[in-house]
């Protein structure tokens, strides 16, 4: 919550030296751009003594994500949607390592399988996905919107989505590996990447939009050269370190620390 409170500032008077304008109407109950996932985020974690309480936590926030879709909200507002669709994902994440040794105990031979056969299960279900994706023409895949139009259909295409993404967590984290690659760093800064970025973005957004003009091909490709810089630097050791001491020291001011 703190860097939440932070960068929604910062935003604003970063928007407000390229734009000169500067509105403070539901400053901090509308995220700024990207700070949808830092107040989703917070509202995850603390949620997670609730849903521990539940017999079957995973199903219960499962379909409550199906049926958040029947409220029809702003979804920016207090990213109260994005909270809903993506806490089952988060659960799952977050509890991983137990949902699968609880599995792996009660169905091995199930789970032999599936590692004797990971690589076969890894590609088909990313080939599945990559179709879902092509065909699942909806904003409820972000989790951006209310249900519009077939209900019923709607409600299949996010049970699809939740369902594939439930099949990639465990199927991601298996593919995962502990030694130290050219790219760890990238995923050990993740932090300081994903908040400051987006100033990269607002400033590419302003001074570029009404001068550049390009084709698909070459938009991609700038896109992906320029994707790969920006993590490149903000993911360096001395950028964490600085955002650390300014979430930090704004942390000391404005929370009570007491000495153990």
């Amino acid at each position: 919550m703190v860097p939440y409170l932070i960068f929604t500032v910062l935003f604003k008077l970063f928007r407000y030296v390229l734009t000169g304008k500067f509105t403070i109407d539901m400053m901090f109950l509308k995220p700024e751009t990207a700070l949808w996932f830092l107040l989703a985020l917070f509202f995850m974690k603390i949620s997670l003594p609730i849903v521990d309480r539940f017999r079957y936590p995973l199903l219960t926030v499962t379909a409550v994500a199906v049926f958040s879709g029947f409220l029809n909200i702003d979804s920016n507002l207090l990213a109260l949607a994005r909270f809903f669709g993506y806490f089952p994902i988060f659960l799952l994440g977050f509890n991983y390592e137990s949902y699968r040794d609880s599995f792996a105990e009660r169905y091995p031979k199930v789970y032999g399988f599936y590692e004797k056969y990971f690589i076969v299960f890894f590609a088909l279900t990313i080939i599945v996905s990559l179709i879902a994706i092509s065909r699942i023409n909806t904003p409820r895949i972000c989790f951006t919107s209310a249900y519009e139009g077939k209900i019923a259909v709607e409600m299949i295409k996010c049970i699809i989505v939740l369902v594939l993404l439930f099949l990639l967590i465990p199927m991601i984290s298996r593919a995962m590996t502990n030694r130290e690659t050219f790219l760890t760093k990238f995923g050990k800064n993740s932090m300081a990447v994903y908040m400051l970025h987006v100033f990269i973005l607002i400033a590419l957004n302003h001074y570029t939009r009404t001068y550049i003009i390009m084709n698909s091909t070459v938009t991609a490709i700038v896109g992906v050269v320029m994707s790969f810089a920006v993590t490149f630097i903000l993911s360096r050791d001395i950028v964490t370190k600085y955002l650390n001491i300014l979430t930090d020291s704004v942390a000391n001011l404005i929370l009570k620390t007491e000495n153990v």
